[in-house]
């Protein structure tokens, strides 16, 4: 069940048309040139990179939406944890991005976001504001369980759960990052 839950939250069921949080078709897509993981990308390029979906959102609502929070690959999310801003800091790239960015509180690595371990053909980050009132997972029935039922020699324990999947209330609120 959670499993399922999980998957249909992040990918949402094609078979009854609902929409994940990762793949959603009404969240802009952004294209970017260089990603975390190619070679020769600079800790400048990095900063560039985790500011741009930021920056869409800010300035494509005229300030409106405000993001707090960035999801990205773990792959991506090492490079970034262990990069040095330059070469006269001991401070990564993300502590840097955090402590200058106004607007970001949270970057985590999520492996669904990596094109290796889910449908996504490419890497890609999601950049929103952690608010129920912008993104829900709707669970009408949470799991329920009933009481065993024996049936010949086993024991069979009926259940029954729904999922209503996300919605994201103000789509231009969210926005993906994702490589060429």
């Amino acid at each position: 069940y959670e499993e399922k839950v999980e998957e249909v939250a992040m990918f949402g069921e094609a078979s009854a048309s609902l929409a994940g949080f990762f793949n959603n078709s009404t969240v802009d897509v952004l294209q970017a040139d260089k990603w975390f993981t190619d070679s020769g990308t600079t800790s400048q390029e990095m900063l560039e990179l985790l500011n741009y979906g930021v920056t869409a959102i800010v300035n494509g609502s005229k300030m409106k939406e405000q993001p707090d929070t960035i999801l990205m690959p773990y792959e991506d999310f090492r490079v970034v944890s262990t990069q040095r801003n330059s070469d006269s800091s001991d401070v990564t790239v993300l502590e840097y991005f955090l402590r200058t960015n106004p607007y970001i509180t949270s970057i985590e690595p999520i492996n669904q976001l990596d094109k290796d371990n889910s449908s996504l053909s490419t890497n890609r980050m999601v950049v929103y504001k952690r608010d129920p009132q912008k993104v829900q997972l709707h669970i009408p029935q949470p799991l329920e369980l009933f009481p065993p039922q024996q049936r010949g020699l086993e024991f069979i324990v009926p259940a029954h759960a729904r999922v209503g999947g996300v919605a994201i209330y103000f789509p231009k609120s969210v926005i993906y990052v994702q490589n060429n």
